[in-house]
């Protein structure tokens, strides 16, 4: 409530979870045929309005040295709007945002990325946003439909992301913030 009182409100759910790599072999897959790619900055716009992503943050994450992008798209033929889209960080090591059109999308995303993963590092963060991680987890991980999900002995917790404008008045005029 402090924060609707500052003109904030929650606009999705979201699910932040340590992801094991040993689980990945026990998603469901899709028999849909998609292709993981590298993202150029030629695909930023497209991937911003496939899954609702402020502007300019593709091509801000394309910047930053440590970042791996990647994403789906139907392997027929690269014409389609992009299906799933990770910007993976392998030294933190996780990935922000990931987003995926259909749950069972997330397979072949986490497939593509594992690759570049630490080897000495079993796991990988990752925040699933604008979904509810259920029904991608459900099937390795029954109870995740509960507000504190287990992926093995990993937790994930989940909790609302909101839109407004904050003003931090440390600084000079104000900073302003777009989500809490």
């Amino acid at each position: 409530r402090l924060y609707e009182r500052v003109g904030m409100r929650a606009a999705y759910i979201m699910t932040a979870l340590r992801f094991p790599w040993d689980i990945l072999g026990r998603l469901p897959r899709r028999a849909r045929s998609v292709v993981a790619r590298r993202v150029t900055a030629a695909d930023a716009v497209s991937i911003e309005i496939a899954f609702s992503l402020p502007k300019g943050q593709v091509e801000s994450d394309l910047a930053k040295p440590t970042r791996l992008l990647w994403m789906l798209v139907d392997a027929p033929g690269p014409g389609g709007p992009p299906l799933g889209y990770a910007s993976f960080d392998r030294e933190f090591p996780g990935a922000y945002p990931f987003r995926v059109a259909e749950p069972e999308l997330a397979v072949p995303l986490l497939e593509a990325l594992r690759p570049h993963a630490r080897p000495k590092i079993p796991y990988m963060q990752c925040v699933i946003e604008a979904d509810d991680a259920g029904p991608l987890l459900r099937p390795v991980v029954p109870d995740a439909g509960e507000p504190l999900v287990r992926a093995g002995d990993e937790r994930a917790r989940r909790g609302r992301r909101g839109a407004g404008v904050a003003v931090d008045e440390r600084g000079p005029g104000g900073r302003r913030g777009t989500a809490w």
